[in-house]
């Protein structure tokens, strides 16, 4: 069974890979994501930061995370 942050890891993830998020498209707020997966805001930044890490999301301070990953996969 997966974990909260895994849950939301993982649905973030395949919204972007398969282009239900496009590049370039904000994601939903972090109170926004706490509030539709039952989590904390730090569970959310937990989960946000692992998605900076796997390069789908870029996070700018105060203004929001966006999608960038482009459909490419890089090698």
């Amino acid at each position: 069974m997966y974990s909260k942050r895994q849950q939301l890891v993982g649905d973030l993830s395949d919204l972007i890979r398969s282009g239900r998020l496009a590049h370039g498209e904000r994601l939903p707020g972090e109170n926004q994501l706490a509030l539709q997966y039952q989590v904390s805001r730090g569970t959310v930044r937990s989960a946000l930061s692992e998605l900076q890490q796997l390069e789908l999301i870029s996070t700018q301070a105060g203004v929001g995370s966006f999608v960038t990953f482009d459909g490419v996969q890089l090698d």
